[in-house]
C-alpha cells in the first residue's frame, strides 16, 4: 500500500500540469495550490498516509529542489537589467523585510509561539515564493502541521491579490505611476523568442543527459552539505544544511556548463509539486478546526505583512517614478514567483517584461532563505 501511495504522490504533480495547461481555473489557481488540494483532499477522504513514506517524500524533494532551482541563476544576465527595474526588485525586498518587522513588532505578541519564525518564513515567500518558505521553516525546526497553516494563510491572501493584478492593478497604479515606456532597455521580446528557439533545438535524448547530471550535481550537493554539518556538528542539522545547499547552488550557477543544463530548473519545480501533495497529507481539517484561532490570527498577520509589504513597494515607486508595469512585474516576481510571469505579463499587456520578470523570479528564488532566516534569528526573542 505505501508503494502505491508514494507512486500516487509523486505522480498527481503531473497530473497537476496537465490541468494546468487545459483547464482555465487551474491555470488561475496554479498547479502549486492543486497540488496542495490534491494532498488535502487524500488526507480528508479517510486515507491513512504512510507517515514514514511521507516524511521521506517531503524531505528528499526540499534538500533535492533546492540546488536544481538555482542552477539556473543568472546573476549576470540581473544586473544587465534596466537600472529602474533591479531598483524597483530591490525596493520589493525592502518592503517586504519593512513590512514583516512592522507586522512582527505589532502582532507577533499575539501568536504563542513562532512568530519570528512566521514573519521569516513570509519574508521568504515574498522574495522569490514558496521553496523559500518551506527550506526557511525546515532550517529553523517549524513544525509542518503549523507551516500548512501559514501556507494556507498565503493562498487566502495571495489568491485575493492576483484576482486584483489579473484585473485592475494596472489602471489604479497608473493613476500615481507612470506608464511603461516601449523603448525599456530591459530583455526585449525578441531575446525571448531567440532564447526559447535555442532551447527548442536541443535534442531530448541530450535533454534528459544533462537532467541526470543536474540530479547527480543536486544530490552530491546534498551530500556534502550533511557531511560538512556531521563533520563541524557531529550531527545533521537542519539550518546549516540548508544554508550549504543554498550556497552550493547558487555558486553552482556561476559556471555556464551547470546554469545551462537543460530540466533542471524544470525538475526542482517538479520536485517542489510532489512536496506540496505530500505535505497536503499533514493537513486534518478536523484537527486544524481545534486550532482555529491561530488560523485567524496567521490570516490577520500574513494579511497584514503582505499587503502592507504592497503598500511600501507602491509608495516607493511612486518616489522612485518607476513605472506601473515594472513595479507590478517585480512585485509579482517577488510574491508568487516564477510561474506566474507569463500571466501576469499577459494581463498587463506588455511581454517585454517576460523575462526580466522571469529572471527577478529566480534571483529572488536565491535571496529569499538567506532574507528569511537571518530575519527571524533577528527578530527571535
Amino acid at each position: 500500500m505505501f508503494v502505491f501511495q508514494a507512486l500516487l504522490i509523486v505522480l498527481l504533480p503531473a497530473l497537476a500540469l496537465w490541468l494546468d495547461k487545459r483547464v482555465k481555473i487551474v491555470r488561475w489557481l496554479g498547479p502549486v495550490v492543486l497540488c496542495y488540494v490534491f494532498g488535502i483532499a487524500l488526507s480528508n477522504t479517510g486515507w491513512t498516509a504512510h507517515k514514514a513514506t511521507v516524511d521521506l517524500i517531503q524531505t528528499a524533494t526540499v534538500i533535492l529542489a533546492i540546488p536544481l532551482l538555482l542552477f539556473s541563476s543568472d546573476f549576470i544576465a540581473w544586473l544587465k537589467l534596466a537600472p529602474k527595474t533591479i531598483l524597483s526588485f530591490l525596493l520589493m525586498i525592502f518592503s517586504a523585510v519593512t513590512s514583516a518587522m512592522l507586522t512582527f513588532y505589532v502582532l507577533g505578541h499575539k501568536l504563542e509561539k513562532y512568530s519570528s519564525e512566521v514573519a521569516g518564513m513570509l519574508v521568504g515567500m515574498y522574495t522569490g515564493g514558496t521553496v523559500n518558505t518551506i527550506a526557511i521553516g525546515t532550517a529553523l525546526g517549524v513544525p509542518k502541521a503549523f507551516y500548512i497553516q501559514v501556507t494556507i494563510a498565503d493562498i487566502m491572501c495571495g489568491g485575493l491579490w492576483l484576482l486584483v493584478l489579473l484585473s485592475v492593478a494596472q489602471r489604479f497604479c497608473l493613476l500615481f505611476l507612470p506608464a511603461f515606456q516601449q523603448n525599456n532597455p530591459s530583455l526585449s521580446t525578441q531575446e525571448v523568442a531567440s532564447t526559447e528557439d535555442s532551447i527548442t533545438v536541443i535534442p531530448t535524448s541530450q535533454k534528459l543527459q544533462e537532467l541526470g547530471l543536474a540530479a547527480l550535481l543536486s544530490t552530491l550537493i546534498v551530500g556534502v552539505s550533511a557531511g560538512g554539518s556531521m563533520l563541524i556538528f557531529g550531527k545533521v542539522l537542519d539550518l546549516p544544511v540548508i544554508l550549504t545547499l543554498t550556497t552550493l547552488g547558487l555558486a553552482a550557477s556561476f559556471l555556464p556548463r551547470i546554469r545551462n543544463l537543460a530540466w533542471s530548473f524544470e525538475a526542482g519545480d517538479y520536485l517542489m509539486l510532489v512536496f506540496c501533495v505530500a505535505i497536503g497529507f499533514e493537513v486534518n481539517f478536523v484537527r486544524m478546526l481545534k486550532n482555529y484561532q491561530t488560523l485567524q490570527l496567521l490570516m490577520l498577520f500574513t494579511a497584514c505583512l503582505m499587503f502592507g509589504a504592497l503598500l511600501i513597494h507602491f509608495t516607493l515607486a511612486a518616489i522612485f517614478r518607476i513605472d506601473a508595469d515594472t513595479t507590478l512585474i517585480t512585485s509579482a516576481a517577488g510574491i508568487f514567483g516564477p510561474p506566474f510571469i507569463g500571466p501576469i505579463a499577459r494581463a498587463l499587456n506588455n511581454r517585454q517584461l517576460v523575462v526580466s520578470g522571469l529572471t527577478m523570479g529566480i534571483a529572488g528564488l536565491a535571496m529569499g532563505t538567506y532574507l528569511g532566516v537571518f530575519l527571524a534569528k533577528f527578530l527571535h526573542p
